[in-house]
């Protein structure tokens, strides 16, 4: 009886001392397709090499490169309406529209 209590504790301290050998941090990163992976609904070509694209759970991304990269301007997290259009006027002056009445204007370009 006292030999398996032992080998129950030896277990156990095993057990849990190996929890920490496992352990990861938190630091998840998204790896493809960069830079995000909502869907896109729409883009709006400002020049040769500028493009704002939006899309699902409200995300806009922009290059400004003709496409090499490209950087998320807005993401919000736990946001399930999404962007469905875009348009400018000139390359400062554009909207965006999206689901449930949602309407964003920039002045300086996004």
């Amino acid at each position: 009886m006292k030999a398996d209590i032992k080998i129950i504790f030896i277990y156990l301290t095993v057990s849990l001392a190996a929890i920490d050998l496992f352990a990861q941090t938190n630091a998840w990163q998204w790896q493809n397709p960069l830079p995000q992976g909502n869907s896109l609904m729409d883009a709006f070509i400002l020049d040769p090499n500028t493009v704002i694209s939006v899309g699902n759970f409200g995300t806009i991304i922009k290059t400004t490169d003709g496409g090499v990269n490209w950087n998320i301007r807005h993401s919000v997290s736990g946001i399930s309406e999404g962007f469905s259009s875009i348009y400018f006027v000139d390359s400062s002056r554009g909207w965006i529209v999206g689901l449930n009445g949602n309407i964003l204007h920039t002045t300086d370009g996004g």
